[in-house]
Parts: structure tokens; sequence; C-alpha cells
């Protein structure tokens, strides 16, 4: 007469437990995103070594509340671009990235959740210890990120390794992919896909490295991409707007010089 009551709890111990587990999994929500797009030629916010015209599309995905950070690249290398041609054949090899200031990687969270079926050499990208490229990417700082992952080496593949594991270029429907994901810590406060890249300091906000780049597959890409200010930044004026400001301020003054010379004459005239 008692196994009944005990395997009815067991019972509701063991749906209490899948429930939370069915939970657990049900938590990540991704509340908000960015898609950039970054091309190899020197431009405005682009600075290349080589110029070579290789591209990557990055879907940056943003669980404000518990810090997950679901990072997807597409490498378009090789592909056609919108406007006819094709983009540089080449190979996604790294990428880095800045976070706002407090951010803090939670150890042991980054994840290599998926890549295109069919990718040539498969894709086995490690975290990083930061990201680190050196030389002609515009100025001090724009080639040296917070986080960031690639192949074969401790700062995510900022200076080399073997091309075979990373993200191929030339895929079915317009690129291979691979999908990341970092979990974070600390100050969340902009974690979020309107301000994360605005609140990260004054140099580059994005890099990526690819190798066996072109015909040949000799040649190597660094490029660093400057993302644009967040839609709820306030406009920077443009320089003919500073002009028009300057003189309005000019003509205000002469005015109030004016209008106080004839008040003053007009209180002499009174006196007298």
């Amino acid at each position: 007469m008692t196994k009944l009551p005990a395997l009815s709890r067991i019972a509701c111990l063991c749906a209490f437990s899948f429930g939370g587990i069915a939970a657990s999994h049900a938590q990540i929500t991704y509340e908000s995103s960015k898609t950039i797009t970054v091309v190899a030629t020197n431009g405005p916010g682009v600075f290349t070594t080589e110029n070579t015209g290789v591209a990557v599309k990055a879907l940056f995905k943003f669980d404000h509340q518990l810090g997950y950070l679901e990072v997807k690249l597409t490498n378009l290398s090789g592909t056609a671009k919108p406007g006819g041609g094709h983009y540089t054949d080449g190979i996604l090899v790294g990428f880095g990235f800045d976070g706002p200031a407090g951010l803090l990687y939670k150890s042991n969270s980054f994840t290599q959740l998926s890549f295109t079926s069919g990718e040539p050499g498969g894709v086995d990208f490690d975290l990083g210890n930061g990201f680190s490229m050196s030389g002609g990417l515009g100025g001090a700082g724009n080639g040296t990120f917070d986080f960031g992952a690639g192949v074969d080496g401790a700062d995510g593949n900022g200076t080399g390794g073997s091309p075979s594991p990373g993200i191929a270029g030339g895929g079915p429907g317009g690129g291979y992919s691979a999908t990341f994901r970092f979990r974070f810590k600390g100050d969340l406060t902009h974690f979020n896909a309107d301000d994360f890249f605005e609140f990260n300091g004054a140099d580059a906000d994005l890099g990526f490295r690819f190798k066996a780049v072109g015909d040949c597959d000799e040649d190597s890409e660094k490029v660093v991409y400057f993302v644009e200010d967040s839609p709820n930044a306030p406009p920077i004026p443009e320089p003919s707007t500073y002009g028009l400001l300057a003189a309005g301020l000019l003509v205000g003054v002469a005015g109030l010089k004016r209008y106080r010379a004839r008040r003053t004459a007009g209180t002499g005239s009174i006196s007298a």
C-alpha cells in the first residue's frame, strides 16, 4: 500500500528534474542582434594590410540578461558580389572584437556550436587570449582586441597557423558559415546590439585574419573595421554645420552689441 505514493514521489521528482533541464536550455534568449559585412578594401571605417577584397559577414546576437553572445561568421570570399563579379577567395582563420568596459569573459564558456555541412577542411577554432594583428591597419591599437578565436594560436591566430581548419569561402548558398558562443559577466549595462560597439573605446571594433588568399593560395590578409555608431547616439555635425553655427553666433553677438549701444545712448539722453 505504501509503494504507490513512493513511486508517485519519484515520478514527480523526475518530472521536476526534466523540467529543470528543459528550462535551463530555454533560458538563452537573444533579444537583439547586429549584422555587419566587412570587405577587405580600404575605405571609410576599413583598414587592411593587402587590400585584397576578401569578405566576411558577421551576425552578433545578444542575451542581455545572462551575458551570452553568439557570433555567426559567413565567409563571403569567392562568392558573387551584389553588383557583379566575385569577392577574392580566401579562408577565414581568426576574428577578434572589443567589448564595453567592465565586460569579463566567463571561463570555459567558449563553444563552437556548428558549421556548414560539407565545409572542406572542417572548422576548429580555439578561444584566443585576446586577438592581435600588427602593422598597416591605420593606427595604434587598431589590431588589438579584447576577445577572439581562431585556429592554432593562443591569440586566436592573429599571427599565423594553418588555414585548413579555418572557414572556407565560396560555399553553398553564398559562403560557408560557423557559429560560436561566448558568455560574459561583469558590467552588462551595454551588452546589447545598440551599445556593444559604441562603448568599447576609440580604436577598431572588429578584426579578421584570412589566409590562402587569391588564385595562388599564398597571400594572407588582415582587416579591421569600425562599426557605425549606435542609432541612439546623437549625430556629429558636419563641418558645414559648424560653420553655420559659428556664423549665427557672430551675428547674435553683433546684434547684442548694437542693442546695448542703442540702450546706453537712450539712457544718456533721458538723464540729461
